[in-house]
Formats: structure tokens, C-alpha cells, sequence
């Protein structure tokens, strides 16, 4: 067979995409890395993106991670991690990283 075609009548045709996937001696695909699925087009679980590179994996009662992989904290949990606390009261309200921020009138003691 001609390169990328494979199989008794060399009429299977396979084009490896290099970190994706490779070809085997009968021209299906043999998923590399973090690529899944018939076609190597799904991303393994725990790995999500465009290229199958950003790693998530949730975190029961701590995060979850959205289609992209980003982590969703849940509310009042904040950080790469969600492993910063910061709950808003009628003194301070919270940034988005999670830190305190006085309201008008207070300061930080």
C-alpha cells in the first residue's frame, strides 16, 4: 500500500496526526496522550480543551469543572483550588480571588 492506506485491497485510509492519534497495521486509529473515542476526537475524562491539555478532575463538595475544565467554586469558596474562604456580611464583601473587602465606614483591624 501506498502511505495512508491500509488493509487487503490497501482501500482503508489513515492519516496519523502526530500527539492525536497513530494508525495500526489494518488503518484504524490508535488514540495517543489524552485522546479518546472512535475517531480520537474526545478528550479522556478529566481532561477537556481544544487540544485535550487542560486537566480537571472534580472535587466532590469542594469543585466541579465546567465543559472547558475552568473549576467552578461554590459559593463562598474562592482560589485556584476553592480553598479560600470568604463569606460577604454587613462589614466586608468579598473580591473575586476571595479576599475581604471593608464596606464604607469600616476598616480592617
Amino acid at each position: 500500500c501506498i502511505p495512508g492506506f491500509f488493509g487487503d485491497n490497501c482501500d482503508i485510509n489513515c492519516v496519523p496526526v502526530l500527539g492525536q492519534f497513530s494508525c495500526t497495521k489494518n488503518g484504524t486509529n490508535s488514540c495517543e496522550g489524552t485522546w479518546s473515542g472512535t475517531n480520537c476526537t474526545e478528550c479522556i475524562q478529566g481532561f477537556f480543551g481544544d487540544n485535550c491539555d487542560v486537566h480537571c478532575v472534580p472535587v466532590p463538595g469542594k469543585y466541579w469543572c465546567n465543559d472547558n475544565g475552568t473549576k467552578l467554586c461554590p459559593p463562598g469558596s474562592y482560589g485556584t483550588n476553592c480553598s479560600v474562604f470568604c463569606f460577604p456580611t454587613e462589614l466586608y464583601d468579598c473580591s473575586v480571588t476571595g479576599e475581604k473587602i471593608c464596606l464604607q465606614g469600616y476598616i480592617t483591624t
